[in-house]
């Protein structure tokens, strides 16, 4: 065997071990860390629930992009997207609210219509503002919505 194609072999089986170690030790932090983390999740999502009572969904839209953009990050946006689920959910229903926001079926117009909602908020180029957004055409799309029509 050549030295060149004993040395990718060799290369290539150390990437490998190297692999499998690095996913062995991710999901035994995962699984350590689980129940902190659904923990911390809940609390977000009840606070965004206790800050909707009495404000209007567009107004829980306002204050997660505020809370985002002060600590923007994924930890944080999958924080804030927690929290806007919780809002939204006991929010005060605006008739229009849904109107100009695409199904989340229609993935291309929906993923523009959150890129341009950040970019209003001052945060275009953000890869992570979008994906905080998501909540909104989830929200006006499910079940949730659907009850506080009038």
């Amino acid at each position: 065997m050549k030295p060149v194609v004993k040395g990718l072999l060799i290369g290539c089986s150390v990437l490998l071990v190297l692999a499998i170690v690095l996913v062995v030790a991710v999901g035994f932090f995962v699984k350590s860390k689980s129940s902190d983390l659904i923990a911390r999740g809940k609390e977000m999502r009840t606070e965004g629930e206790t800050f909707g009572r009495g404000v209007s969904e567009s107004m829980c839209v306002s204050e997660a992009m505020r809370r985002y953009s002060a600590d923007r990050g994924m930890i944080s946006g999958v924080k804030q997207r927690l929290w806007l689920a919780g809002c939204l959910e006991t929010s005060t229903f605006e008739p229009s609210f849904c109107a100009s926001i695409p199904p989340q079926s229609e993935l291309m117009r929906s993923a523009e219509w959150r890129v341009k909602q950040c970019a209003t908020f001052g945060m275009s180029g953000d890869s992570t503002c979008p994906n905080v957004l998501a909540e909104v055409p989830t929200y006006c799309g499910g079940a949730g919505r659907q009850k506080k029509t009038p």
